[in-house]
Parts: C-alpha cells; sequence; structure tokens
C-alpha cells in the first residue's frame, strides 16, 4: 500500500499547475497531504457538531451499526486534522475515515469542514486514496487535490473553492 500512495502523491505533485491561482502561505508544521491507510500527524478531536453531520453521510450506509442507530457511530471511527485553508486566523478540519468498513478497494472517504463561529460547515466530500491540501488559492481558500489508482495509473482530481463549497475542476 506504500508504493500506492508513494505514486499518488509524485502524481499529484507532477500535477500541480498554477494557472490563474493565487499561492497561499503555509503555516510552516501544517500537514498538507493525508493519506487514507497513513496516520496523521497532529490527529485533532472530532467536535460534536462535525460528528453529527458525519453520522448523516451516505458512505456510513455500508457499515452495520449495532442496534441499528448512527448513533451509535463514534467519533474512533474518523480521524480529524486541523488545517488552515484561508490564514492562519481561522481552524479548518480535514476528516478521513478511520473505520475501514467505510473503505472501498484502495479508497475511502474525506471531509473537508470550515471552522465558523459557534460551529463546522462540510465544504468537501470526496472519496479518494490520499488528499493534497495546495499552496494555491480560488476564492480565498487553498485547492485541494484528491487521487486515486486508477487501471494501476495514478489518477487526480483537482477541487476548487466556488465561495461556499469545493467544485471539482
Amino acid at each position: 500500500m506504500k508504493l500506492w500512495f508513494t505514486l499518488l502523491a509524485l502524481a499529484i505533485a507532477i500535477g500541480q499547475r498554477a494557472e490563474g491561482q493565487t499561492p497561499a502561505k503555509v503555516p510552516q508544521g501544517e500537514q498538507m497531504r493525508f493519506g487514507l491507510e497513513e496516520p496523521l500527524e497532529q490527529p485533532a478531536p472530532i467536535p460534536e457538531d462535525v460528528l453529527e453531520i458525519l453520522r448523516r453521510d451516505s458512505d456510513v450506509r455500508t457499515c452495520e451499526i449495532e442496534g441499528g442507530s448512527r448513533d451509535a457511530i463514534l467519533a474512533t471511527w474518523y480521524e480529524a486534522s486541523q488545517i488552515h485553508l484561508d490564514g492562519p486566523n481561522e481552524i479548518d478540519l480535514i476528516i478521513k475515515a478511520k473505520n475501514a468498513c467505510l473503505w472501498g478497494p484502495n479508497i475511502g472517504p474525506f471531509w473537508i469542514f470550515r471552522g465558523t463561529r459557534n460551529s463546522h460547515r462540510l465544504v468537501l466530500s470526496t472519496i479518494a486514496l490520499g488528499l493534497q491540501v495546495l499552496k494555491t488559492k480560488t476564492n480565498g481558500l487553498r485547492d485541494v487535490r484528491g487521487g486515486a489508482i486508477v487501471r494501476l495509473k495514478p489518477n487526480y482530481v483537482t477541487y476548487k473553492f466556488d465561495g461556499r463549497t469545493y467544485q471539482q475542476r
């Protein structure tokens, strides 16, 4: 699996372009690459409002839930990392599935949440082998690239912020 992630990271790095994008300053030491099966460098707690949104996600339907209630889904099903998509004064979250029942073959769900004053807002939900937060920005937020291995070749998609959510480009 490490070979797949290495190939994917290489493909993401090679595929970066700066067409019409604003470069962003990246906080030093911030994790920018996230692999489905790779540990997070600086795990963060998952706030209850984020967990409630994750419990309603359609990917959760693939798992058998004891008692059948989505309320039984614990934060331990996921891993979170803080990220700064706009600048150093706000805190956003990248969440990845930790419970393997959410995974497919070499892919799994990732979510990005924007921090607001009192809660969080889901701005990206995608399936990938890995995500990379890029140094470029669109509409004020850093671009994101997701990747997977398709037919033994790295394949990636870039997501750009449209002012409300991330959209595939």
